[in-house]
């Protein structure tokens, strides 16, 4: 992606980058603006993570979960996403998939910003229900 995040190691005191990975993901927030969220390289735990530099990261574990994506190329703006959004949601409700209460579409980016738009990858993801057959 475009540039690494600089973390903070507890035990050298000094910072080190950490690669960045795709895809990054956006959602507006409850109060306007945005949230990004970075997908860690594989190597890394929530354990063995370094320390964000910077106090608006935050470093969090999400729990496996079932999700419904749509993939889409282009560039994206909010009337592309809002489009995409409604796309999945409707194919869900047709499919007879519900969405996981209090869950809200997101956007996956998976090129840096100088990615010619016809060339960039994208998707919506929303956090799903269980779906019946995967149910014990």
């Amino acid at each position: 992606m475009t540039a690494p995040v600089v973390t903070q190691s507890a035990n050298e005191g000094k910072g080190e980058k950490v690669a960045m990975t795709a895809p990054v993901v956006t959602q507006e927030g409850a109060s306007g603006g945005y949230w990004m969220q970075f997908i860690m390289p594989s190597k890394w735990t929530i354990d063995t993570l370094p320390e964000p530099v910077d106090e608006n990261v935050k470093l969090k574990e999400i729990p496996e979960r079932y999700v419904a994506s749509l993939f889409f190329s282009g560039r994206t703006n909010e009337n592309v996403v809002e489009k995409m959004e409604k796309k999945l949601l409707d194919s869900l409700k047709e499919d007879g998939l519900e969405v996981e209460t209090g869950c809200k579409p997101v956007l996956a980016r998976y090129n840096d910003p100088f990615t010619p738009g016809f060339f960039r990858t994208n998707e919506i993801w929303v956090q799903i229900n269980q779906p019946d057959k995967y149910k014990t």
